[in-house]
């Protein structure tokens, strides 16, 4: 895929761990029918998040779409697909994750944040956090 092995720098330039939002921007497909279709790791911590295709399909993400996935541990772990043409909510999708993913956290200061994708063509991903001070 387009974001294969793809290394990101992400500054965190408070002194506690942020919590970010990630929205991944489909389409985002595993090979097999609920195989994994992406990973996303935070190499500073080792914490990665898992994507998979849901049973009997091999799409994670649909191309008009995006997973949003919510790290905060306040009000937040939500893992939710959104249709991007008016930005409505089309459901909650914590099958898209696998049971061992990580909520990944940014410790202070750089972090190395790898993207790794199975199979199609990412047209983006963001991430949204707050420099954390404790």
């Amino acid at each position: 895929g387009a974001f294969a092995g793809t290394i990101f720098t992400v500054p965190n330039k408070g002194d506690w761990l942020a919590e970010p939002t990630i929205k991944i921007y489909g389409p985002v497909n595993s090979t097999v029918a609920g195989g994994t279709a992406a990973t996303i790791t935070n190499n500073a911590t080792g914490q990665s998040i898992t994507i998979k295709s849901p049973a009997g399909s091999t799409t994670a993400v649909p191309s008009n779409a995006y997973l949003k996935i919510d790290t905060r541990d306040t009000g937040g772990r939500k893992i939710q697909e959104f249709l991007v043409a008016g930005d409505s909510l089309v459901g909650n999708r914590f099958d898209r994750i696998s049971i061992d993913s990580d909520m990944i956290k940014l410790q202070p200061g750089n972090n190395a944040i790898s993207v790794n994708f199975v199979t199609g063509t990412v047209t983006r991903i963001d991430m949204a956090y707050r420099h954390t001070f404790l």
